[in-house]
């Protein structure tokens, strides 16, 4: 496009929490050495502890030749291929940790086994070990107590999260306080025609989008 700029709205982020009933080594509880954990050396610094656990290398060495089952919309041929490539093959080549993808058409389905499996009596290995969550499943889970933490800003990359935004901070309006942690983001761009459109003009929220849209037809 002639003189064609680009925009953005505000970015969109993925979070993600892990389930207390959690079965996540898939075998027995024994540890291998750390002389073991190949690779590791490269998440290292901690910035707490996680319950239940002395330092990151005894997370390492617990999750080595384990499986993690990981729901999520499953709706995005991108998303999976992604998933699948930059976490699955990463935590299989590296750590010895096999990921299970499990797709769900929505989030609640995750959730409503969570719930099902806790009013069974089911307190250890349940067959949901991390959720890709946000809103109201968030909202439900940390209300009956079956989210896993806090664990969230013990993680070695969190150093590189910045905490303080409001919306990493709190979910549905309530403080994530570290049960859940942000894995991605997303920006919605688009190209305008500065000769025919003023900057200061421009939409910068989703709700002017589609008022600019519906006063702009064609």
């Amino acid at each position: 496009m002639k003189n064609g700029r680009v925009g953005k709205l505000n970015p969109v982020v993925l979070l993600f929490a892990l389930v207390l009933l959690s079965g996540c080594s898939g075998g027995d509880q024994a540890k291998p050495s750390a002389q073991s954990v190949e690779g590791s050396t490269r998440l290292t610094a901690l910035s707490g502890t996680l319950p239940g656990f002395a330092s990151w290398q005894e997370v390492l060495d617990a999750a080595r030749g384990g499986s993690v089952r990981w729901y999520l919309w499953g709706g995005s041929a991108a998303i999976n291929d992604f998933v699948d490539k930059q976490y699955g093959e990463v935590l299989a080549r590296d750590y010895g940790i096999t990921l299970v993808r499990v797709p769900v058409a929505d989030t609640r389905e995750a959730v409503a086994i969570v719930m099902a499996e806790t009013e069974a009596g089911k307190k250890t290995g349940g067959a949901v070990d991390l959720i890709w969550i946000n809103g109201l499943n968030f909202y439900t889970l940390r209300q009956a107590e079956l989210l896993y933490g806090p664990w969230a800003e013990s993680l070695p990359n969190a150093a590189l999260v910045d905490w303080e935004n409001p919306s990493l901070r709190y979910d549905f309006g309530v403080p994530v306080d570290g049960y859940e942690s942000p894995w991605s983001s997303a920006q919605f761009q688009f190209i305008y025609d500065s000769a025919r459109m003023d900057e200061a003009k421009l939409p910068r929220s989703y709700r002017e989008l589609d008022a600019w849209i519906r006063a702009n037809p064609g």
